[in-house]
C-alpha cells in the first residue's frame, strides 16, 4: 500500500503551468474496477501459465523485474529510505497488477515471480458513491456553501483510506492510571510531581480492514500521473499525487471542471522549485504565519509560534498548552532524484537479490 507520487523533475525558477485531476480518488473510485476480497486465492507457487492470471486478472504480485536502461520517468514506486523512489534497475517488490501491466508496457522485464494473489472477481463498489458525493459537491458549490463542500470532500476523500485504517494498542498517561501490568520496554517521565509512561503498542487492523482496496485506489491513481507526465516528459517539471506541474501548456490532458477531469491552475506564472514539497509559496510543515529567518543556496529556516501538545510538553518538561517558539529547518536537497545543476535522472537501484 504505497501513497501518491511526489518528485521534482527540474529545479530553479520554471514558467508554470500547472494541472490537477478533480478528485482523483472519488474518480478512480467511479470509473476503475476493484477486487471483490471474498474471491482472492493465493499462489504460492507460481505456475507456468502466470502470464494469464496477470493479464486476466486483478492481483497483488511478489516478483523481481528490471526497468529499462534509459527512461526518464519510471513507472514502479520503491520505498528506500522511508521514502517513495521511482528507480531504474533490477529489484524484489510487491504490487498490484494494473501497475506492473503498465511497466510492462513500457518496456520492464518480469525476471521472476515469487508469489501472487489473485482474485477471481472484481467490481465497481463505489460508483453509486463516488457519483451523489460529487453531485452533492457541485450543488454546494454553486450554493456558495463552502463548509458543507469542504466536508462532502472530506467524506469522499476518506473513504478509500478507511479500508487500510489500523488503530493503535500504545498508551501514553499517569503511570498510576495504567489498568495493567507493564511490558518490558517502557519510557518514563518525571512531570509535575508524576511519573507518566509511554508504551509502544503495535498497530492492529481495524474490523472493516481490506488494504487492497486502498492499494489498488493508490496505484490506478499513480498510473494517471504517470501517464500524464509520460506524456509530457519533456517538459515535466513536478507532480504531486493528483498533480502536475509543466513548461507549456498540456497538450495531451482531457482538461475540464469535470469529475477525473484536469483543472487548470496556474497558466505561465514563473514559480521556484527547490525540491518535492518546497517550491513557491509552498513549505511543508511551515504554517502560513511563520517569518524567513535565512535563507541560502542550501537550506531555508523559517520562525513561528505553536502551542505545545500534552504528550510533547511533558516529554520535554514543559507546561501543555503553552505556545513556544519553533525553528524550521528546511534543506534544499532532494534523494529521491539524481540532479546535474537543474536538470534530473531516476536513481538506480539494484538490491542484489538472488
Amino acid at each position: 500500500y504505497f501513497g501518491g507520487r511526489v518528485e521534482l523533475f527540474k529545479r530553479g525558477r520554471q514558467k508554470t503551468y500547472s494541472y490537477d485531476v478533480n478528485s482523483m480518488y472519488l474518480s478512480i473510485m467511479r470509473d476503475c474496477l476493484l477486487p471483490d476480497m471474498a474471491t482472492a486465492k493465493y499462489m504460492k507457487k507460481p505456475p507456468v501459465n502466470w502470464k494469464k492470471y496477470l493479464n486476466d486478472y486483478l492481483g497483488i504480485w511478489s516478483i523481481r523485474i528490471k526497468s529499462p536502461e534509459h527512461i526518464h520517468i519510471p513507472v514502479l514506486p520503491v520505498r528506500l529510505g522511508g521514502k517513495l523512489k521511482f528507480p531504474t534497475g533490477e529489484f524484489d517488490g510487491v504490487w498490484c497488477s494494473v501497475e506492473i501491466l503498465e511497466a510492462l508496457k513500457q518496456g520492464y522485464k518480469i525476471i521472476e515471480v515469487r508469489n501472487f494473489i489473485y482474485y477471481r472477481q472484481a467490481k465497481h463498489y463505489f460508483k453509486d458513491y463516488a457519483l451523489f458525493v460529487w453531485k452533492k459537491r457541485k450543488e454546494y458549490k454553486a450554493a456558495k456553501n463552502k463548509g458543507m463542500d469542504i466536508l462532502v470532500k472530506r467524506l469522499g476523500n476518506a473513504l478509500y483510506g478507511k479500508f487500510a485504517q489500523r488503530n493503535g494498542s500504545g498508551y501514553f498517561g499517569r503511570l498510576a492510571d495504567y489498568p495493567h501490568q507493564l511490558p518490558d520496554r517502557v519510557k518514563f517521565f518525571e512531570y509535575a510531581g508524576q511519573t507518566w509512561v509511554q508504551i509502544e503498542g503495535e498497530k492492529t487492523p481495524a474490523k472493516f480492514e481490506f488494504p487492497a482496496i486502498s492499494a489498488f485506489i493508490t496505484s490506478y491513481g499513480r498510473i494517471m500521473l504517470y501517464k500524464a507526465l509520460n506524456a509530457h516528459s519533456d517538459t515535466a517539471i513536478y507532480c504531486d499525487t493528483d498533480g502536475i506541474k509543466l513548461t507549456k501548456p498540456a497538450e495531451h490532458l482531457d482538461v475540464g471542471n469535470e469529475l477525473g477531469q484536469w483543472g487548470s491552475e496556474l497558466e505561465g506564472e514563473p514559480v521556484m522549485y527547490r525540491r518535492p514539497k518546497l517550491y513557491g509559496d509552498k513549505r511543508k510543515g511551515v504554517p502560513k504565519r511563520a517569518e524567513l529567518v535565512s535563507r541560502t543556496s542550501h537550506n531555508e529556516v523559517w520562525k513561528f509560534q505553536k502551542p505545545l501538545r500534552e504528550k510533547e510538553a511533558i516529554k520535554r518538561g514543559l507546561t501543555p498548552n503553552v505556545w513556544v517558539e519553533v525553528l524550521k529547518h528546511l534543506e534544499f536537497a532532494d534523494d529521491k532524484r539524481s540532479w546535474i545543476k537543474n536538470v534530473s535522472t531516476p536513481i538506480n537501484y539494484n538490491d542484489n537479490l538472488s
